[in-house]
Protein backbone atom coordinates (compact mmCIF):
# COMPACT_ATOMS: atom_id res chain seq x y z
CA UNK A 1 0.00 0.00 0.00
CA UNK A 2 2.56 2.32 0.83
CA UNK A 3 3.94 1.70 -2.75
CA UNK A 4 0.57 2.55 -3.93
CA UNK A 5 0.50 6.22 -1.91
CA UNK A 6 4.29 6.97 -3.13
CA UNK A 7 3.64 6.43 -6.28
CA UNK A 8 0.45 8.88 -6.15
CA UNK A 9 2.33 11.31 -4.22
CA UNK A 10 4.98 10.90 -7.44
CA UNK A 11 2.80 11.51 -9.74
CA UNK A 12 1.07 13.72 -7.68
CA UNK A 13 4.55 16.05 -7.56
CA UNK A 14 5.48 15.14 -10.99
CA UNK A 15 2.26 17.24 -11.92
CA UNK A 16 2.88 19.96 -9.28
CA UNK A 17 6.19 20.51 -10.49
CA UNK A 18 5.42 20.28 -13.94
CA UNK A 19 2.49 22.83 -13.98
CA UNK A 20 5.10 24.85 -12.37
CA UNK A 21 7.59 24.75 -14.45
CA UNK A 22 4.78 25.43 -17.26
CA UNK A 23 3.98 28.02 -15.18
CA UNK A 24 7.07 29.36 -14.83
CA UNK A 25 7.52 29.55 -18.25
CA UNK A 26 4.63 31.20 -19.18
CA UNK A 27 6.19 33.99 -16.16
CA UNK A 28 9.20 33.88 -18.26
CA UNK A 29 7.62 34.30 -21.71
CA UNK A 30 5.45 37.16 -20.29
CA UNK A 31 8.20 38.94 -18.73
CA UNK A 32 10.35 38.30 -21.68
CA UNK A 33 7.21 40.18 -23.64
CA UNK A 34 6.86 43.09 -21.42
CA UNK A 35 10.59 43.49 -21.57
CA UNK A 36 10.85 43.47 -25.19
CA UNK A 37 7.65 46.11 -25.35
CA UNK A 38 9.07 47.89 -23.18
CA UNK A 39 12.26 48.09 -24.37
CA UNK A 40 10.43 48.68 -28.26
CA UNK A 41 8.30 51.50 -26.54
CA UNK A 42 11.67 53.37 -24.91
CA UNK A 43 13.47 52.48 -28.36
CA UNK A 44 10.35 54.08 -30.25
CA UNK A 45 10.75 57.10 -27.89
CA UNK A 46 14.44 57.97 -28.27
CA UNK A 47 14.25 57.50 -31.80
CA UNK A 48 11.29 59.48 -32.36
CA UNK A 49 13.29 61.88 -30.09
CA UNK A 50 16.49 61.72 -31.81
CA UNK A 51 14.68 62.16 -35.05
CA UNK A 52 12.28 65.36 -33.30
CA UNK A 53 15.94 66.88 -32.52
CA UNK A 54 17.51 66.23 -35.78
CA UNK A 55 14.55 67.77 -37.65
CA UNK A 56 14.87 70.84 -35.80
CA UNK A 57 18.48 71.41 -36.09
CA UNK A 58 17.92 70.86 -40.04
CA UNK A 59 15.04 73.75 -39.58
CA UNK A 60 17.70 75.68 -37.76
CA UNK A 61 20.25 74.98 -40.35
CA UNK A 62 18.25 75.62 -43.22
CA UNK A 63 16.91 78.74 -41.47
CA UNK A 64 20.25 80.40 -40.86
CA UNK A 65 21.42 79.30 -44.65
CA UNK A 66 18.41 81.07 -45.77
CA UNK A 67 19.52 84.19 -43.86
CA UNK A 68 23.06 83.67 -44.91
CA UNK A 69 21.92 83.48 -48.13
CA UNK A 70 19.69 86.49 -48.14
CA UNK A 71 22.30 88.43 -46.44
CA UNK A 72 24.49 87.65 -49.47
CA UNK A 73 21.68 88.50 -51.92
CA UNK A 74 20.89 92.16 -49.89
CA UNK A 75 24.25 93.23 -49.90
CA UNK A 76 25.05 92.08 -53.40
CA UNK A 77 21.97 94.15 -54.21
CA UNK A 78 23.22 97.26 -52.87
CA UNK A 79 27.00 96.94 -54.43
CA UNK A 80 24.83 96.55 -57.37
CA UNK A 81 23.10 99.73 -56.87
CA UNK A 82 25.49 101.68 -55.91
CA UNK A 83 28.06 100.90 -58.91
CA UNK A 84 24.63 101.29 -61.10
CA UNK A 85 24.16 104.62 -59.25
CA UNK A 86 28.01 105.51 -60.01
CA UNK A 87 27.84 104.13 -63.78
CA UNK A 88 24.76 106.76 -64.07
CA UNK A 89 26.16 109.47 -62.25
CA UNK A 90 29.37 109.58 -64.53
CA UNK A 91 27.22 109.06 -67.68
CA UNK A 92 24.72 112.07 -66.91
CA UNK A 93 27.63 114.08 -65.94
CA UNK A 94 29.27 113.78 -69.33
CA UNK A 95 26.13 114.54 -70.68
CA UNK A 96 25.56 117.47 -68.46
CA UNK A 97 29.02 118.84 -69.37
CA UNK A 98 28.04 118.28 -73.15
CA UNK A 99 25.30 120.25 -72.99
CA UNK A 100 26.67 123.12 -71.11
CA UNK A 101 29.66 123.01 -73.83
CA UNK A 102 26.55 123.00 -76.74
CA UNK A 103 25.14 126.21 -75.01
CA UNK A 104 28.55 128.09 -75.86
CA UNK A 105 28.23 126.52 -79.09
CA UNK A 106 27.51 128.58 -82.57
CA UNK A 107 24.72 125.93 -82.84
CA UNK A 108 22.69 127.06 -79.31
CA UNK A 109 20.99 129.84 -80.51
CA UNK A 110 19.07 128.06 -83.70
CA UNK A 111 17.87 125.09 -81.60
CA UNK A 112 16.59 127.66 -78.36
CA UNK A 113 14.50 129.76 -81.32
CA UNK A 114 13.66 126.33 -82.93
CA UNK A 115 12.22 124.84 -79.08
CA UNK A 116 10.67 128.53 -78.74
CA UNK A 117 8.55 128.35 -81.33
CA UNK A 118 7.63 124.79 -81.06
CA UNK A 119 6.61 125.03 -77.46
CA UNK A 120 4.76 128.38 -78.14
CA UNK A 121 2.74 126.17 -81.01
CA UNK A 122 2.38 123.27 -78.34
CA UNK A 123 0.96 125.44 -75.41
CA UNK A 124 -2.19 126.95 -78.09
CA UNK A 125 -3.68 130.33 -78.45
CA UNK A 126 -3.32 132.73 -74.90
CA UNK A 127 -1.60 134.69 -73.02
CA UNK A 128 2.35 133.08 -72.81
CA UNK A 129 5.46 133.27 -70.31
CA UNK A 130 8.50 132.27 -71.73
CA UNK A 131 11.28 131.13 -69.18
CA UNK A 132 14.86 131.43 -69.74
CA UNK A 133 17.96 130.92 -67.97
CA UNK A 134 19.58 134.10 -66.98
CA UNK A 135 22.64 133.72 -69.62
CA UNK A 136 19.84 133.49 -72.30
CA UNK A 137 18.29 136.65 -71.95
CA UNK A 138 19.99 137.80 -74.60
CA UNK A 139 17.70 135.60 -76.81
CA UNK A 140 14.66 137.61 -75.30
CA UNK A 141 13.85 140.17 -78.27
CA UNK A 142 13.89 137.14 -81.06
CA UNK A 143 11.83 134.93 -78.57
CA UNK A 144 9.57 137.78 -78.13
CA UNK A 145 9.04 138.15 -82.12
CA UNK A 146 7.89 134.93 -82.26
CA UNK A 147 4.58 135.24 -81.56
CA UNK A 148 1.87 137.99 -79.43
CA UNK A 149 1.21 137.67 -75.98
CA UNK A 150 4.59 136.57 -74.82
CA UNK A 151 6.23 137.49 -71.77
CA UNK A 152 9.68 136.12 -71.68
CA UNK A 153 11.05 136.13 -68.14
CA UNK A 154 14.52 135.00 -66.15
CA UNK A 155 13.99 132.15 -63.79
CA UNK A 156 16.53 130.02 -62.47
CA UNK A 157 17.23 126.41 -64.10
CA UNK A 158 18.68 123.38 -62.47
CA UNK A 159 21.72 122.71 -64.14
CA UNK A 160 22.60 121.98 -66.65
CA UNK A 161 21.07 125.53 -66.89
CA UNK A 162 19.76 126.76 -70.55
CA UNK A 163 16.21 125.74 -72.93
CA UNK A 164 13.46 127.16 -72.05
CA UNK A 165 9.99 126.72 -70.40
CA UNK A 166 6.43 128.03 -72.36
CA UNK A 167 3.46 128.80 -69.57
CA UNK A 168 0.16 129.63 -71.30
CA UNK A 169 -1.25 131.23 -68.39
CA UNK A 170 -4.81 131.51 -69.93
CA UNK A 171 -5.00 127.87 -70.15
CA UNK A 172 -1.90 126.45 -67.83
CA UNK A 173 -0.54 124.63 -70.62
CA UNK A 174 3.07 123.93 -70.36
CA UNK A 175 6.11 122.84 -72.26
CA UNK A 176 9.29 122.28 -71.16
CA UNK A 177 11.99 122.18 -73.39
CA UNK A 178 14.99 122.81 -70.83
CA UNK A 179 18.15 120.94 -70.83
CA UNK A 180 17.16 119.78 -67.45
CA UNK A 181 14.21 117.62 -68.30
CA UNK A 182 15.99 116.97 -71.87
CA UNK A 183 18.70 115.29 -69.60
CA UNK A 184 16.10 113.85 -67.16
CA UNK A 185 14.23 111.96 -70.58
CA UNK A 186 17.47 111.19 -71.55
CA UNK A 187 18.57 109.23 -68.37
CA UNK A 188 15.18 107.29 -68.04
CA UNK A 189 16.08 106.55 -71.58
CA UNK A 190 19.26 104.96 -71.23
CA UNK A 191 18.23 103.12 -67.70
CA UNK A 192 15.92 101.27 -70.42
CA UNK A 193 18.21 101.06 -72.98
CA UNK A 194 21.82 100.23 -70.93
CA UNK A 195 19.49 97.08 -69.28
CA UNK A 196 20.57 99.23 -65.52
CA UNK A 197 17.37 98.81 -64.26
CA UNK A 198 17.23 96.43 -61.13
CA UNK A 199 14.16 94.32 -60.55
Amino acid sequence: MPTNIEDKLAAFSAIVINDARERREQLLEQTEREYRERIDKKETELLEGAYNEIQSDIRTIDKSANEQILRAELDAKKRLIVKREEIIAAVMDAAAERLNAFTKSGDYKPWLLKKAEKALNETGEGKKTVYLAPRDMKYSAEIEKLGINITVTETAMPSPEGGLRVLNTDKRVAADYTLSELLSEQKQGFLRESGLSID
